[in-house]
């Protein structure tokens, strides 16, 4: 097997650590301790901690990363082989978080393109109500002044920009219980919500077009249940429907069209929702990264923390090592060369005069 490099066995220390959403605590204490080990300032929020270099000065860059991963080591045994490095968040994100440790480690002190703020933050995988990183927004002001933030969501080393947004609404059907040995004593509310169903499975992805990136509305039943007992005609029928919806949309305006769209044949109920985030503009730094990585851009057909920091006036992009095909897998892996080649791009961004 070829010698493992430095942010490959950082990647597997980091694997070795568990994380699962709501048990973050043991790795924001280790990454805290090494953070502190290189030099650096921490502080911390909570399981949230701000590293930087606060008497440097220039433009500023944030790089964030969560700790919490979705796979375990069950699913995904910690190994490495001679193209890849397996394990429990490999791809998402444990790898973006080895590559802002090294940053971190090898960075000069002196002479940077732009002085890097890195943000670990927990529970991103789980509700957004949970997510670490706006209590820590809200809590360090200067974070404001980043001149642009790094997701470093798995994005295969491609440049995603923006993101879409998403609303999570509940669908209910009502009916009249009743015997099903009598079934005309009552409504089914379950077959009368087939054409409905039919209705919405009939709805297509969207497309819109925004900054020449195409992104889509889209319309996704994701559960579903009814009944009360085998022996009766169900008097209720529920079911969720997830809506995405594209940058420069909102969630109201998600929840609006979904209800013109369903008309008196069912409640709808709105449960929680995540606002989509704009195309960052270019700029010289960004533009940069692209020539240095030789960078197509693409559009976030899924929804990430850019949107956070959009909201908090902060222009974000997607730009990390992992596959996301791999991200919440059985196996859940990363190829050692996407992994290089991130630090590389990354190191010789900020360290480029």
């Amino acid at each position: 097997m070829t010698a493992i490099t430095a942010v490959e066995q950082t990647l597997i220390d980091l694997l070795q650590v568990d994380s699962p959403t709501g048990g973050e605590r043991e790795l924001a204490d280790t990454v805290e301790r090494w953070v502190k080990d290189a030099g650096w300032r921490v502080r911390r929020h909570g399981l949230c901690l701000i590293v930087d270099r606060p008497r440097q000065t220039g433009t500023k860059i944030g790089f964030f990363g969560h700790l919490d991963v979705v796979t375990n080591q069950d699913m995904a045994p910690v190994s490495i082989d001679d193209q890849t490095i397996y394990g429990p968040g490999a791809s998402d994100m444990k790898s973006g978080l080895a590559v802002m440790l090294e940053l971190i480690r090898n960075l000069p002190a002196t002479g940077l393109r732009a002085e890097p703020t890195f943000v670990f933050y927990d529970a991103e995988e789980g509700p957004i109500a949970d997510n670490g990183l706006a209590p820590a927004l809200q809590a360090f002001t200067d974070l404001k002044a980043l001149t642009l933030g790094v997701c470093m969501e798995p994005t295969a080393n491609a440049l995603q920009l923006g993101c879409v947004g998403s609303l999570h609404v509940r669908i209910t059907v009502t009916g009249k219980a009743g015997h099903s040995a009598r079934p005309w004593e009552g409504e089914n509310a379950i077959t009368a919500a087939a054409a409905l169903l039919a209705d919405l499975h009939q709805l297509q992805p969207r497309p819109s077009t925004c900054d020449g990136l195409t992104f889509y509305d889209t319309f996704t039943v994701t559960l579903a249940s009814g009944g009360h007992s085998r022996n009766s005609v169900p008097s209720e029928f529920n079911c969720n429907l997830n809506l995405r919806f594209v940058p420069g949309r909102t969630a109201q305006d998600a929840f609006d069209e979904i209800v013109d769209f369903i008309g008196d044949r069912a409640q709808v109920e709105w449960l929680d929702d995540s606002a989509s985030a704009p195309v960052a503009a270019s700029t010289p730094l960004l533009e940069r990264l692209i020539e240095i990585g030789q960078l197509e851009r693409q559009a976030k057909q899924a929804w990430t923390d850019v949107a956070q920091l959009a909201s908090y006036g902060i222009p974000g992009i997607n730009f990390g090592p992992g596959d996301p095909a791999w991200a919440h897998q059985k196996g859940e892996r990363i190829e050692r060369a996407d992994l290089n080649h991130c630090l590389a791009i990354t190191s010789q961004w900020l360290c480029e005069p």
